[in-house]
């Protein structure tokens, strides 16, 4: 739907202008349409975020920008090889990409995300539980108020607005950039139409293109300066592993014996894992198994402790409860109005644990259905029989069992709804596991040099 700014005419140009990125060539990466929870997701469309923060490298020469490791080396690279186009005046001097390209923007701290996201949620509660005549926040005595109130936000809300790190991983409110597979080479506004045609009419577009194939990356449709790492791309998987070849002594002796240099390569050079990342193109390997873990393993505990923060900033903010109650009085025939003052007390993690722990996990599972816009795909008695197996495994193992058992729930009830290509990422590339040899046909100069 066109914005409320936007007249009709205005809309479908914007749609003209997105569809008018090159058909011939690389195609790329479409985010709209195909790659929305592109590195947010794993091959089993579970949110996550990146296990350890030292597999992060310093993206370019120039700048701070992080991304992971072997993203980062890739990038150097494409620098690299720009600045050797540029130094034998192989591409033309004119336009955005003339003096190569530069990291802008990369990962983005998912906790900080989710964070500041949480703030903007508390904001909306609190106007959520003050509006309308009586507000009902005059009625919130007590942490067990106030919990409930928020449930009937959750519920009401927690479709459009998630709460769960899971459902924030997952909504258009997370940047993409929190998979650590991202890279900007501008900081370009991505509403703006007119710099997007800048773009894609530059005059070493195409060169910039397929210069970013080369080292594994895929331009966004919507955003072409920014570069998605293909983690199933044969090149970007080579960032994955080292190579090392024969040595002079071994290619010698190998050659005396009557070998040919293809025989003694095929023989003798070797590779090996850099961090443990199978080389496997054609799919993502096991990059979601040792670079990410699962949110879901830490929403129930974010979740509480979200909840008792939200409360004590509610409590700390309007300690003072005034309420009137019209009383009669005996000497008096007309009614006064009495005045009563409350003062709310701040919740401890300790008192706070006693009143959730009964109720958290099923909140938990109410949440998440909410989110996924899938609690009408579950009727009570369902529910009820998921939650008395979750208490089982709680009692019987441990917390996170049961945690674990009602995300498998979760994400059988949503395999159930109508797929959406746009967020079921596969990392699947197809039959071509290496991209074909191109020409570099932009490297020329300016005709009017």
């Amino acid at each position: 739907m066109p914005d409320s700014t936007s007249t009709y005419a205005q809309f479908y140009y914007k749609l003209d202008s997105y569809n008018a990125y090159p058909e011939f060539g690389v195609q790329p990466f479409d985010i709209h349409k195909e790659k929305l929870h592109y590195g947010k997701v794993n091959q089993k469309q579970q949110a996550v975020i990146m296990r350890d923060l030292e597999k992060l490298n310093i993206a370019g020469s120039k700048s701070s920008v992080m991304a992971l490791d072997f993203v980062a080396d890739a990038f150097r690279d494409l620098q690299t090889h720009f600045q050797k186009a540029i130094a034998f005046n192989r591409i033309s001097q004119n336009g955005k990409l003339a003096k190569g390209v530069e990291a802008t923007r990369g990962y983005v701290s998912p906790d900080q995300a989710y964070q500041n996201y949480m703030n903007q949620i508390y904001n909306m509660f609190i106007t959520f539980i003050s509006a309308s005549e009586i507000p009902k926040k005059n009625s919130i005595k007590t942490f067990e108020d106030f919990f409930r109130y928020f449930i009937d936000f959750t519920s009401k809300l927690g479709t459009e607005y998630p709460i769960t790190k899971t459902g924030f991983i997952k909504s258009r409110f997370c940047p993409a950039e929190v998979s650590g597979l991202i890279i900007n080479t501008s900081n370009d506004i991505y509403s703006d139409e007119d710099v997007r045609r800048e773009w894609l009419t530059d005059p070493n577009f195409t060169f910039y293109r397929n210069a970013a194939l080369k080292f594994g990356f895929r331009l966004d449709k919507s955003a072409p300066w920014r570069l998605y790492a293909d983690v199933a791309s044969y090149e970007m998987q080579g960032y994955w592993v080292e190579t090392i070849d024969p040595t002079p002594f071994e290619i010698r002796a190998l050659r005396e014996d009557g070998k040919t240099d293809q025989e003694i390569i095929k023989e003798i050079r070797r590779t090996s894992s850099k961090n443990g990342l199978r080389f496997n193109p054609g799919n993502a390997s096991n990059l979601f198994d040792l670079y990410y873990e699962k949110t879901y393993r830490s929403d129930v505990t974010s979740l509480r402790d979200m909840i008792i923060l939200f409360y004590n900033s509610f409590v700390q903010a309007e300690p003072r409860l005034m309420t009137y109650k019209a009383t009669s009085l005996k000497c008096y025939e007309q009614q006064v109005v009495e005045r009563q003052e409350f003062f709310r007390d701040p919740v401890t993690p300790a008192t706070a644990n006693k009143i959730l722990s009964p109720k958290l996990l099923s909140f938990y599972l109410f949440t998440r259905l909410i989110e996924e816009n899938a609690f009408g795909f579950v009727p009570l008695q369902q529910f009820n029989k998921i939650m008395q197996r979750a208490g089982h495994h709680n009692k019987k193992v441990d917390f996170s069992k049961a945690v674990m058992y009602i995300n498998s729930q979760v994400d059988k009830v949503i395999s159930k709804k109508t797929i959406d290509v746009r967020t079921s990422q596969n990392y699947n590339r197809g039959v071509k596991l290496k991209s074909n040899p191109f020409v570099d046909y932009t490297y020329v100069k300016d005709s009017n040099e």
